[in-house]
């Protein structure tokens, strides 16, 4: 699993180091059997590679983090802006420089790869001789522009001074640019925070989900809620998809394949695929296959013929009365509805796409008039929101 965004392989480095005065002692070949198993298992995740084809130096300039690389490069392709894949890492170069050139560790690199591909996702990036110029040209042009952007919410967070304080401290003209007015934290982000009471946590969620929650699992909820939130309602619909094998997990079963599935010492599935049927009018198929010697059919919806969708209403461009999605992602929150008083800055929605969160703000004061976003929703860019009035 080593090189390109990974560290050199250990094979690697005992053979450089054998002869020498840091001599491992350790042979090639009693670590190639272990070589050879992960290089299998490679294939499998072979569609989730960062598209590198060898080691390459640019991380030097970009300084985009191995481990987030092989993330930012699938969140810039949700987006739509694969084909701007080299403007995002430059990008990433250059907002470096517009923050402060700060220490690249999570959740920092996070917030520069967001602005970075936001940067790119509006136009903003202005590229010239050097990475200086290139930082001076695109911060003037952002400030420019800012008035009319909702920027990602990791971004809005770092200048309010969630993360900490760089250590050459924030650009102010910037700060004062995306923060329009919100609130700036004085001291440490944690000052203040209420105790959290771990076990009232794992007794809510006990009552929520009617089963008991390991004390991981309840620091997990406490550090990412939405997030656990989601993978315990998909345990709760589908079980403990982590006793399948890697490829019927990600690929599924070829009729005629027959896995075993043990879900718990001394009780075993035997699971083969028989045939699948073609496709109703619905979309769905029957898939038949043999569970412990019995035939099962089943009726399952085949997600591979869903029509690709152009979304729905369109916001009109240049008209004040009409917020617009700024970016293709799904509605996670709706802080308003229909009829409520907005003042300008307002919360309204808040869009994510690939861990990339944007809260869309009121352009202007006004009355919602009509609201078209609902939670859950997916929607592309420009796709009406809401109206204000």
């Amino acid at each position: 699993m080593a090189g390109l965004t990974s560290q050199p392989s250990l094979n690697a480095l005992i053979a450089a180091l054998r002869g020498g005065p840091h001599d491992t002692g350790v042979k090639n070949k009693d670590l190639q059997s272990l070589a050879d198993y992960w290089e299998a298992v490679r294939e499998y995740y072979g569609p989730f590679e960062c598209g590198l084809k060898s080691g390459t130096a640019e991380v030097y300039y970009h300084e985009i983090p191995g481990g987030q690389y092989s993330n930012l490069r699938p969140q810039v392709a949700s987006l739509g802006l694969l084909d701007r894949w080299n403007d995002v890492k430059h990008a990433f170069a250059v907002v470096n420089q517009l923050v402060g050139d700060i220490p690249k560790v999570t959740p920092s690199s996070k917030m520069v790869g967001d602005f970075a591909t936001f940067v790119v996702q509006n136009d903003l990036l202005v590229m010239q001789d050097s990475l200086a110029a290139s930082a001076e040209a695109t911060r003037r042009k952002v400030l420019e522009n800012a008035h009319r952007l909702d920027f990602p919410v990791s971004v809005v967070q770092y200048f309010q001074g969630h993360l900490g304080h760089p250590p050459g401290g924030f650009p102010e003209d910037l700060r004062k640019a995306v923060l329009k007015g919100l609130p700036i934290l004085s001291g440490n982000p944690s000052d203040g925070f209420p105790p959290l009471d771990l076990d009232k946590l794992g007794e809510t969620l006990q009552k929520r989900f009617n089963r008991p929650f390991a004390p991981h699992e309840v620091v997990s909820h406490a550090l990412y809620p939405r997030v656990m939130d989601e993978f315990f309602r998909f345990r709760d619909r589908f079980g403990d998809v982590s006793i399948l094998d890697t490829p019927s997990y990600f690929y599924g079963l070829e009729p005629g394949r027959e896995v075993w599935v043990e879900l718990e010492e001394g009780k075993t599935l035997v699971i083969r695929l028989d045939a699948v049927s073609e496709p109703a009018e619905d979309g769905s198929r029957t898939v038949y296959f043999t569970l412990n010697g019995q035939a099962r059919p089943m009726t399952v919806v085949d997600r591979s013929l869903a029509k690709e969708t152009e979304g729905g209403r369109k916001a009109e461009v240049g008209n004040p009365d009409q917020v617009g999605a700024p970016m293709p992602g799904k509605v996670i929150a709706v802080a308003v509805k229909a009829g409520d008083d907005v003042k300008e800055g307002d919360a309204l929605v808040t869009l994510e796409a690939m861990k990339m969160e944007t809260i869309v703000r009121a352009p202007r004061a006004g009355k919602i008039a009509e609201l078209v976003a609902s939670a859950g929703r997916a929607v592309h860019a420009r796709d009406l929101l809401l109206v204000i009035a």
